[in-house]
């Protein structure tokens, strides 16, 4: 979670409520393939995109995404740094 980078939970909490939005605004940084060799996981795309929280913190949201052959299933993350 984000709190080991200096951020508060609600932060971490309130980054995954604007995670569209956020994706909708971010820029691709690169692709990565799974480094433990998963049968199931094609590959991590990474995005990146500034943003400032409620509270007036700014931070950078740092977003992957893991696509998966399981009837084409994504999973989001997101980290947040300063």
């Amino acid at each position: 979670m984000s709190t080991k980078n200096g951020f508060k939970a609600v932060h971490h909490f309130e980054t995954v409520e604007k995670i569209n939005t956020l994706f909708q605004k971010a820029v691709y940084v690169k692709t990565e393939h799974d480094f433990y060799n998963r049968k199931d996981v094609l590959h991590f795309k990474k995005y990146e995109t500034k943003f400032k929280t409620r509270d007036g913190v700014r931070c950078k949201a740092y977003i992957t995404i893991k696509e998966t052959s399981q009837g084409g299933n994504v999973f989001y993350s997101v980290e947040l740094r300063k």
